[in-house]
């Protein structure tokens, strides 16, 4: 619900499904764990994956990770508008980037380590 996806994969999961169209959504510390986890969302089969506009949206999805774990925060509120344009009925990203957005504006103005890894959200068993 957090992200609006059907479907929300552990990495091992994901892992397992690289010939799907699979897109990382996030690093997540579940509460009563040690170590992070990232999440994944599964978007559509092996044609979906090796479609253009698919390979397109990754593309601009990685880059939008990499600048948030970079705190690159004008390159990353260009992206998610970028990532944006990929959001159809079929795709739904419209609730992800929104909150994308929402954690880029947060973080833009707040005080972060070095060690930071990225748009993390704390979640319960």
């Amino acid at each position: 619900k957090l992200y609006g996806m059907d479907m929300v994969l552990g990495e091992a999961t994901a892992q397992q499904a690289k010939d799907l169209a699979v897109l990382e959504l996030d690093v997540v510390r579940v509460k009563g764990k040690t170590q992070p986890a990232r999440v994944f969302a599964l978007l559509g089969d092996e044609e979906v994956a090796r479609s253009a506009p698919f390979q397109q949206l990754r593309a601009h999805h990685q880059e939008l990770l990499q600048a948030c774990r970079a705190h690159d925060w004008p390159g990353a509120r260009e992206l998610v508008e970028a990532c944006l344009a990929w959001d159809t009925p079929r795709t739904r990203l419209r609730t992800l980037y929104r909150l994308y957005r929402a954690r880029i504006e947060a973080l833009a103005t707040s005080s972060l380590t070095a060690d930071w890894q990225g748009l993390s959200t704390e979640l319960s068993k």
